[in-house]
């Protein structure tokens, strides 16, 4: 692998300068030991979450994607961009979206995926008894639920 100068560090310094503010915000307002219902928590919670989650680690993701250390397990190769983009700006909200109708306006009950699992709570540790990882007809059927 060759040792190549990093591109559009521009991206960088933004990223880390959501990082900060965040981190910032949360350190001001002592949101770690808040009580969840005051109004404090209410307001600048969500913000922090946004900053941290909307703002710095897809932009610090486009960074390493640029450079072609964003790594595409599936497929065995840095991450295009394009393939990015799509991941960042289309899959995840549109998922965003369907958990918002679905689960706040529909109120619908949110059912654990693991439910069944023969290898649950450990399914971490043990993927071939795990109903999410291996799907209902390849899971062994062992473990804490047998």
């Amino acid at each position: 692998m060759c040792n190549k100068k990093p591109k559009h560090k521009w991206l960088k310094v933004i990223s880390g300068s959501a990082r900060e503010l965040a981190y910032q915000i949360n350190e001001r307002f002592d949101l770690d030991w808040e009580d969840e219902t005051s109004i404090k928590h209410r307001i600048f919670w969500p913000v922090v979450c946004f900053l941290h989650d909307s703002v710095a680690l897809p932009i610090d993701g486009l960074y390493s994607t640029i450079n072609g250390t964003y790594w595409n397990f599936d497929a065995d190769r840095p991450f295009t961009i394009r393939e990015y983009l799509t991941l960042f700006l289309w899959h995840r909200p549109a998922r965003a979206m369907k958990e918002f109708v679905i689960y706040t306006i529909f109120r619908r009950e949110r059912i654990d995926e693991h439910l069944g699992c023969p290898s649950w709570p450990d399914c971490d540790e043990a993927p071939m008894g795990c109903i999410v990882e291996r799907g209902l007809e390849n899971v062994e059927w062992y473990g804490a639920r047998d």
